[in-house]
């Protein structure tokens, strides 16, 4: 059965498919919002944010906090509850990557 999210959408079945789709939702903040510029976000944000902290978010590797990333919508004009439950499942689905060291190396 697939899950989906309140609005009906599919939710990502992977970490990195709902990582991916959290970039592609601040991606789209960005561009409505003219695509401001790292410093021009951190000035909206009240200095809550920093400008690598900015970065981090759209290009990664990791997804950043709740915090930072509600100081971040709300600096894009957005609604963090709009992004909050994409947020969670990057948080909450079991990582997809296995190791690559053989069962043997260790002893």
């Amino acid at each position: 059965m697939e899950h989906r999210s309140q609005r009906g959408n599919p939710l990502p079945a992977t970490p990195e498919e709902a990582a991916d789709q959290y970039r592609a939702f601040l991606r789209g903040l960005h561009l409505s919002a003219a695509a401001p510029a790292p410093d021009a976000i951190r000035e909206a944000s009240n200095n809550a944010l920093t400008t690598r902290e900015i970065t981090r978010a759209f290009h990664g590797p990791d997804v950043p906090d709740w915090p930072t990333t509600y100081h971040l919508v709300r600096a894009l004009h957005g609604r963090p509850a709009d992004l909050r439950p994409l947020w969670q499942t990057t948080r909450t689905l079991p990582p997809t990557h296995t190791s690559t060291i053989p069962a043997d190396a260790f002893g």
